[in-house]
């Protein structure tokens, strides 16, 4: 039972690591533009990370590295979440890139096109589309931290292919 519990806590400990070098890793740009914004108490350009579409960028990536990790531990994927956002991620990281190069467009082509822009559209899309490109990244590691490799004694396996070679001698 103790080392069940050891076993389960090492998983975890392991999933959060992991997670948080995932997202820390993708977000820390953004992380460290907002610093300044911060200290100058000028919160409300903070919006702009929305707005203009770096949120997304980010959630893209984080759909990149879920996609990944669910794609190899395909079999060990059992609970619904988890096929739920092992099948949308793809989809997902789809429309990350795609609004993203909407909203990249349009600032290129000016000021007649930005005007007719929802923003509060934008922002809660953005917002909605990190947190499941969050969900999805610690659940595949979740996933992936689960995984149990069989261990293979060399030794043993080794005598075994010698025996087998003097038997057909």
């Amino acid at each position: 039972m103790e080392a069940n519990h050891e076993k389960k806590r090492i998983h975890t400990e392991k999933t959060i690591k992991s997670f948080s070098y995932s997202v820390l890793g993708t977000i820390l740009p953004m992380l460290l533009a907002t610093l300044p914004v911060l200290l100058f108490n000028n919160s409300e350009k903070l919006w702009k990370f929305f707005d203009e579409g770096e949120v997304l960028l980010f959630g893209a990536g984080l759909f990149t590295s879920a996609l990944f990790l669910f794609g190899e531990n395909k079999p060990s994927i059992k609970k619904t979440v988890d096929k739920i956002l092992s099948n949308l991620s793809l989809w997902l990281l789809i429309v990350c890139s795609a609004f993203y190069a909407i909203l990249y467009t349009v600032e290129i082509f000016g000021e007649e096109y930005l005007a007719k822009i929802n923003y509060a559209f934008v922002r809660c899309t953005s917002i909605v589309l990190f947190i499941v490109s969050m969900l999805a990244v610690y659940r595949s590691t979740f996933i992936e931290f689960k995984k149990v490799y069989t261990s293979v004694d060399v030794k043993k396996k080794s005598e075994a292919g010698v025996e087998g070679i003097m038997d057909q001698l």
